[in-house]
């Protein structure tokens, strides 16, 4: 038996250090090499359908449209088809099948984000029963204008549109897979609307857990400033309605990636808008708030503040896009964007069927580009 010494002994140390440290990078560049592959295919589709209706250009060609007719000439070369005149409904339809198409196509590491995505959608079908409930519409519209979803499936809307009102509907879902959205006793449609906001980051929140670890970071940016968003715009929205702080904190959906708990507290205390956007300085958000503030001041309306913070939105995913381009990037700006595509052609249609001029439609629109 030959006894190894001292200088040896640190030699087979070194090599195997080094030996385990190459085998640890090859891991990690193939597992990058592999999410990147995954994605390859996905991320290629999702170029060809693209976002056409968040470009500048293309939206100022469709906003020059003499009718609608002539909108729908243009939108219907881009894959749009409107069933039985109804735009909205078939919007949102072409909207649906979009979401549902990506969570099919996309990589298994990344589709709890979607899956979870996919219920915001389920959230405002859901939304629309709740509000032609408390109006009293009859069942039979309601099918025609609510379409199904992941949880909210035909059945379901059937057994919805049955429904008594809101009150009888409210234990239905309690039913349901839905139950987690409905966590106190209340009947009123707002509340309920809340509730379902809150529902939707729940999911999206718990998603970031269970994506893969290659797509982890991109996928808690775009949930932590989708977070930030919808609590800015809580915020703002419910300021200039007058509610009391308490009850503006019940409304706020959770922590985002730039506004803690504290801070959303600290600005629930402010007293106006402005003292909002004040508190805001040094965010993310700070600037395009500013640059909304004199449109708010000229008109009254919370709308440049949304329209600038959806604006936020979509150029943040764009930079994720190119930030993350091999891999979770691409999708999540295409979700994202084709939202932002369906409201853009809705009110370009709206707008011209009113006779509204282009001039005052043109800051309705979300686009990469400010127009």
């Amino acid at each position: 038996m030959f006894g190894l010494d001292n200088s040896t002994v640190i030699v087979f140390g070194i090599v195997g250090v080094a030996v385990l440290i190459l085998i640890i990078l090859f891991m990690s560049y193939y597992r990058t090499i592999t999410a990147i592959a995954n994605f390859a295919y996905p991320n290629a589709k999702l170029k060809a359908i693209g976002n056409p209706f968040i470009n500048k250009e293309r939206l100022l060609a469709l906003l020059e449209s003499r009718s609608v007719s002539e909108v729908l000439s243009k939108i219907e070369a881009e894959g749009y088809k409107i069933e039985n005149g109804d735009v909205e409904y078939s919007l949102d339809k072409t909207l649906i099948s979009h979401m549902e198409n990506l969570v099919r196509s996309v990589p298994e590491g990344i589709m709890p984000l979607f899956n979870a995505y996919l219920t915001k959608f389920d959230a405002e079908q859901l939304k629309n029963i709740i509000r032609m409930k408390n109006s009293g519409v009859r069942k039979e519209y309601i099918l025609k204008k609510v379409l199904p979803v992941k949880n909210l499936t035909p059945e379901l809307i059937s057994e919805l549109a049955d429904a008594r009102d809101v009150e009888t509907m409210v234990p239905m879902l309690k039913e349901t897979d839905f139950n987690d959205a409905f966590k106190t006793e209340t009947y009123d449609p707002v509340e309920l609307e809340r509730m379902l906001d809150k529902y939707v980051y729940e999911k999206l929140r718990a998603s970031t857990l269970r994506v893969d670890v290659d797509v982890a970071p991109c996928v808690s940016v775009f949930v932590g400033r989708y977070a930030d968003i919808m609590n800015l715009k809580i915020l703002i929205r419910s300021k200039k309605m007058g509610y009391r702080p308490d009850v503006i904190e019940t409304l706020l959906i959770g922590k985002g990636r730039e506004l803690a708990e504290w801070k959303l507290h600290e600005i629930a205390l402010t007293t106006n808008i402005q003292e909002i956007i004040s508190e805001t300085e040094g965010t993310a958000y700070a600037q395009s708030l500013k640059e909304a503030l004199p449109d708010y001041e000229k008109t009254g309306s919370v709308h440049p503040f949304e329209a600038a913070l959806d604006r936020r939105m979509l150029k943040m995913v764009s930079a994720l896009s190119v930030e993350h381009g091999l891999t979770a990037g691409p999708p999540i700006r295409f979700a994202v964007g084709k939202e932002y595509e369906i409201r853009n052609i809705n009110a370009i249609i709206k707008g011209i069927s009113e006779g509204v001029s282009p001039e005052k439609i043109k800051p309705l629109l979300i686009t990469e580009e400010v127009l």
